[in-house]
């Protein structure tokens, strides 16, 4: 479909991928709430700070519709959220 795609295992690793990266070039970012090292929530938090204009890409992915945190921080960030499972369709 010529998407290209680039991925990362954790927060952090995303976080040195976008300091390489053409920023103006990203589509949209996904980013999983859970994850080890960094999670979604501090990634998309030092995102907002070091990338506000990124914030509008963001698509947080979680398998925890009824967390409080997931939601607020969302809300609060102004990024969209996924609910897993999800069908490729739905992106």
């Amino acid at each position: 479909r010529g998407l290209r795609v680039a991925l990362s295992g954790d927060g952090l690793a995303a976080q040195e991928a976008l300091r390489d990266a053409p920023l103006d070039t990203l589509d949209a970012i996904f980013c999983d709430v859970r994850m080890p090292r960094m999670d979604g929530l501090a990634f998309s938090s030092w995102l907002a700070e070091a990338h506000p204009g990124l914030i509008p890409r963001l698509v947080l992915l979680t398998g925890d519709t009824v967390s409080d945190d997931v939601s607020s921080t969302a809300r609060r960030l102004g990024c969209r959220l996924m609910a897993k499972p999800f069908r490729k369709e739905e992106i």
